[in-house]
């Protein structure tokens, strides 16, 4: 059997997983769109991978459904712990993930402008 290769786990980007209860949010990454990504669990998770552990990331999360504020996520480096992942119950792997639930909150609604203050 072939000893196993020597793994630089610094060189191994982060992987961010959040879990919501609306589909298909939009998101930016650090400011910027980010094409390394997708949604699994019926659209309402999100997994954003290559991300450096070498910084804070902050992640601005923004629902296509109306009538909900944005959120944002600020991940800290030490946030990725190291994961090993089995394929086909054999091959394996390292990832380092940060785990986030998300709950997106109502905005409030607006106050109504037709009554009179009260005195």
């Amino acid at each position: 059997e072939a000893p196993a290769e020597e793994v630089d786990e610094d060189a191994i980007a982060g992987e961010l997983v959040i879990s919501m209860k609306l589909p298909f949010v939009k998101f930016t990454v650090d400011g910027k769109e980010w094409d390394n990504h997708e949604y699994t669990g019926g659209n309402k998770t999100l997994v954003i991978r290559g991300l450096g552990r070498d910084a804070d990331h902050t992640v601005v999360l923004t629902p296509r459904e109306g009538g909900f504020d944005p959120k944002t996520l600020t991940i800290a480096p030490a946030a990725f712990k190291k994961t090993v992942v089995k394929q086909k119950g054999k091959t394996r792997f390292i990832v380092f993930r940060a785990v986030e639930k998300l709950d997106f909150v109502k905005e409030a609604p607006p106050a109504p402008k037709d009554e009179a203050p009260k005195k």
